[in-house]
């Protein structure tokens, strides 16, 4: 497994190599330069990985580095489970991270604000668990996009789950013992779905949507000129490399 962890950032580098996200100053090697040295980063944190979930936030970390909202890791293999503790969190209206979502029997009410974990502050808990992996700091907007994924694990990664977090509700910090269990990944999906505040039923959509927007219209004009996305993937080689039998994780440029 070593080897074909090492065999796909190699083959990644070959692709992104050919494929430079954005402009290139022919006379500069800094892109070369960040792609080596990010190169040799991951296949050390893939060969330390132990499980697959480690694995893949090698390779996550690995294209995140980039900045580049046009390339993404997805992964072909997910496990039918998530461990969570019954409940999720976002950034609410007031901007405080709360807790938007929770299970019937969740032993944290829906509205608790989050401060810390195991001893660890809740901002610190975000920079540490999810911007190296998830946030193109270049879109500042999308850091919050993330938060629902602070307190999801494979259901074998065990490592990291928080013991005890402390929330503040009605005004009083209170600490509590979180209890993790396994559900149905569509559940906890539902879940997420549910906390995505309705898109507006008139007016310009959220600054958020904006890209999204633009995007799907050239993606349309596109198909009306009779060039669909896949055929350009095909002829430019951008959309994707898969590695068969093994790891099984595609590298995608969208646009």
């Amino acid at each position: 497994m070593d080897g074909d962890r090492r065999g796909q950032g190699d083959e990644s580098q070959i692709d992104l190599a050919a494929n430079h996200p954005g402009p290139v100053d022919p006379q500069s090697d800094r892109y070369r330069r960040r792609l080596e040295d990010r190169l040799r980063v991951a296949k050390a944190e893939a060969a330390r990985a132990r499980q697959y979930s480690e694995y893949t936030r090698a390779l996550r970390r690995y294209v995140n580095g980039f900045r580049d909202g046009h390339t993404t890791a997805r992964f072909l293999l997910s496990s039918e489970r998530v461990a969570w503790p019954g409940f999720l969190v976002g950034r609410d209206a007031d901007e405080k991270i709360r807790v938007l979502a929770a299970a019937a029997d969740s032993n944290v009410p829906r509205g608790a604000e989050l401060v810390a974990c195991d001893g660890t502050a809740t901002e610190q808990l975000i920079e540490e668990r999810l911007d190296p992996y998830y946030w193109n700091a270049d879109i500042p907007h999308e850091r919050w996009d993330s938060l629902p994924k602070l307190f999801q694990f494979e259901p074998l990664d065990t490592a990291g789950r928080m013991a005890n977090c402390t929330f503040r509700i009605d005004g009083a910090a209170k600490s509590i013992e979180l209890r993790w269990a396994n559900a149905p990944r569509e559940t906890v999906r539902r879940y997420v779905q549910d906390m995505q505040s309705p898109a507006p039923a008139l007016g310009l959509p959220k600054a958020g949507h904006l890209v999204r927007r633009a995007a799907e219209l050239q993606l349309l004009r596109g198909v009306d000129r009779g060039h669909t996305c896949l055929d350009r993937c095909r002829t430019n080689r951008w959309c994707a490399w898969r590695r068969h039998p093994k790891p099984p994780v595609r590298l995608q440029r969208v646009w």
